[in-house]
C-alpha cells in the first residue's frame, strides 16, 4: 500500500455515518446525516446514484449477500430496503421503536438483523419485512451486528459487551 488516496468521494452535505461494500466490491454505499444514500463506483470513484426517501439522518447500511438489496436505517426508526437492480424502494420496515444503529444480513440473505438504540436486536424476514425475533440482553445501544457464515449472530453494545446469539 502506498498510503496515497485513490479517490475522495465528495457528495454528502453532513456527517457520513456508515459505509458498506457490495458483494463483489464494485459499489460502495455511503449514508449520512443529510438523509442521503449514495452509491459509488469503486473502480472509478464516481457517484452512480443517490437514493432519496429517508426523513431523518441515515445511520446504518448493509448489502444483502447476493448484492440484490441494500438496507438502510435511520434515526427516525425506519428501515428502507432498496432494489439494487433499479434503485427503487422495495419496502419500508417501521417496527423498530428507536434509532437504527446497525444492520446485517444473514449469510443466506433470508434474515436482516437490526441493532437499535433501545438495546434490542431484532431479526426481520428480509423478503417479508416481518419481525421474526426480538433479542434482549444488552443494557445500552446496540452499535454493531454481524452474522458468521453458519448463522450465528454477534452484537456489540455501548454497554461494553458482545453477545453471540443462535437465532431460532
Amino acid at each position: 500500500m502506498s498510503g496515497k488516496p485513490l479517490f475522495t468521494l465528495d457528495g454528502h452535505n453532513s456527517d457520513v455515518n456508515g459505509l458498506a461494500l457490495s458483494h463483489d466490491s464494485s459499489i460502495l454505499a455511503s449514508v449520512g446525516s443529510d438523509r442521503r444514500v449514495m452509491l459509488w463506483d469503486m473502480g472509478k470513484g464516481e457517484l452512480l446514484a443517490t437514493l432519496s426517501g429517508h426523513r431523518d439522518p441515515v445511520l446504518s447500511v448493509a448489502f444483502s449477500p447476493d448484492g440484490r438489496w441494500l438496507a438502510t436505517g435511520d434515526a427516525g426508526h425506519s428501515i428502507r430496503v432498496w432494489n439494487m437492480h433499479d434503485g427503487t424502494l422495495a419496502r419500508t420496515i417501521s417496527d423498530v421503536p428507536s434509532a437504527i444503529l446497525s444492520l446485517g444480513y444473514s449469510p443466506d440473505g433470508q434474515w436482516l438483523a437490526v441493532g437499535a438504540a433501545d438495546a434490542r436486536v431484532r431479526i426481520f424476514g428480509s423478503t417479508s419485512g416481518l419481525l421474526a425475533q426480538e433479542l434482549a440482553g444488552h443494557q445500552d445501544y446496540v452499535q454493531s451486528v454481524t452474522f458468521d457464515r453458519n448463522g450465528t449472530l454477534a452484537s456489540a453494545g455501548r454497554d461494553q459487551s458482545i453477545i453471540l446469539w443462535q437465532p431460532n
